[in-house]
């Protein structure tokens, strides 16, 4: 997989977010259907190590509802089974459910798609959240054995904020692409990157912004990857500053865009 690209990768922000909620097999067919296959979603581990699509570590009662109507407070994935997530409906949505990773990787490959897949697997865990009752290095396993499964060894990039996720792919699966996700600092990001043997920094778009950031990250030998951007102004900005990769809500708009020059 090649990740620094000139003109830069576009992918789908967790599928599409017109097609349903998003990281819901709906949303990553409405992503599919305008011939779009390089998509970033979400990972999280329930209760009982199942790997399943969601964004939000604590659920919202605006979003979800169970069985009763209503959704408790301080409804966290990891503490609960997949049966029960399994029973909570999408609010304006009650046919949907929150899909596992084998079931968004069974969809994947029932696609005819037109051109390789490009999956950016982000792990939703943060460095000060971790529970030390999880056995070590479970959410790497978990999510390559499937990986492995599915046979998309050359297609995925594994990413999260958290650097000890990264290092446990780094010793579980080396030759797979793993980056460094940051909203804060890119010379923190490049350091950690350094520490794991990563390919890539994908980070907030503002970070991106100052004279020289694309470059800094180059330098280092790194992919400059970034989020939130959604118009082709902002696109050609970063475009010109060599960026490789875009994670937009937008991307038909900006694909549809670079294919004019």
């Amino acid at each position: 997989m090649k990740l620094k690209a000139d003109p830069p990768h576009i992918l789908g922000h967790r599928g599409a977010p017109w097609g349903g909620p998003t990281n819901t097999l709906e949303s990553f067919q409405a992503l599919f259907n305008q011939n779009i296959y390089k998509v970033e979603f979400d990972v999280q581990l329930t209760k009982d190590f199942i790997p399943v699509v969601i964004h939000d570590r604590v659920l919202d009662s605006s979003a979800f509802i169970n069985e009763k109507g209503f959704l408790p407070p301080n409804y966290r994935v990891k503490d609960h089974t997949l049966q029960e997530l399994k029973a909570l409906k999408f609010v304006g949505y009650p046919q949907l459910s929150i899909p596992t990773l084998e079931e968004l990787f069974t969809f994947f490959k029932a696609q005819k798609a037109t051109e390789p897949l490009l999956l950016n697997i982000e792990f939703k865990r943060k460095p000060e959240e971790e529970d030390l009752s999880l056995p070590h290095g479970i959410h790497a396993q978990k999510v390559h054995a499937l990986v492995c499964q599915f046979h998309f060894e050359d297609n995925v990039l594994y990413t999260s904020f958290d650097e000890r996720i990264i290092e446990h792919f780094a010793t579980l699966a080396p030759s797979i692409p793993r980056g460094i996700i940051t909203s804060k600092s890119l010379d923190q990001a490049i350091q950690a990157a350094q520490r794991t043997h990563s390919v890539v920094i994908v980070a907030r778009s503002e970070l991106y912004n100052h004279v020289g950031a694309v470059q800094k990250v180059h330098n280092a030998g790194l992919a400059a990857l970034t989020w939130d951007v959604d118009t082709t102004t902002h696109l050609d900005s970063l475009q010109a500053a060599g960026i490789d990769g875009v994670i937009s809500d937008h991307p038909k708009r900006l694909l549809d865009h670079l294919a004019r020059y």
